[in-house]
């Protein structure tokens, strides 16, 4: 399947996104050429954030199918090697950052920041699966990434849940505010 080029601004990624570890040669700046292009087809735009994530990862997942066995002795060592577990967080965050934003999900700020850190945990999980999925249909890989997503998505219900928390207290206290200042407007009358 042809990638969209009308999907996402290749140019804006690697300004949002890249690190100087990212860029050719370590310091020199990412050419437009060089920052991933979008691989979110304009057909799949209008479904919901859910399946616009699952098609971007299991396309990731096509991607690493021919270095199954790095990725296997990564994961492997990772849970052997807590500093290098830290350090594939550390470029796990990124590159989820970039699969937020290749299915159209908002991967700036705090909330973006959270979002990419549980899409990270959860990718890894899949990883653990897909490692050992033969079947050429992946079907137990599609599994444990919709049941991930799901996870996911009920965490972020609850997280925005709790971030409404604190506006809702304020506004409480405006209206006892209020209700106070007219219950002191009364009896001063």
């Amino acid at each position: 399947m042809p990638l969209a080029k009308d999907r996402c601004d290749t140019a804006s990624f690697a300004v949002q996104f890249c690190t100087r570890h990212d860029r050719p040669g370590h310091g020199t700046p990412m050419s437009v050429s060089t920052a991933p292009k979008p691989i979110l087809p304009a057909a799949l735009a209008e479904e919901p954030a859910r399946e616009r994530l699952f098609d971007v990862l299991m396309r990731r997942l096509e991607i690493l199918a021919p270095h199954r066995e790095a990725v296997r002795s990564l994961l492997r060592s990772a849970r052997r090697n807590p500093p290098l577990a830290v350090a594939l967080n550390g470029l796990s965050l990124r590159s989820q950052q970039w699969m937020l934003t290749a299915a159209g999900i908002g991967a700036s700020g705090p909330r973006g920041a959270i979002r990419a850190q549980g899409l990270a945990v959860l990718f890894a999980s899949v990883l653990r699966t897909w490692v050992n999925d033969d079947d050429p249909g992946q079907a137990r890989t599609m599994a444990a990434l919709d049941r991930a997503l799901g996870r996911g998505q009920r965490f972020v219900g609850i997280l925005h849940d709790l971030c409404a928390i604190p506006a809702r207290l304020g506004r409480l206290r405006r209206r006892r505010r209020r209700r106070d200042e007219d219950a002191e407007d009364v009896a001063a009358a």
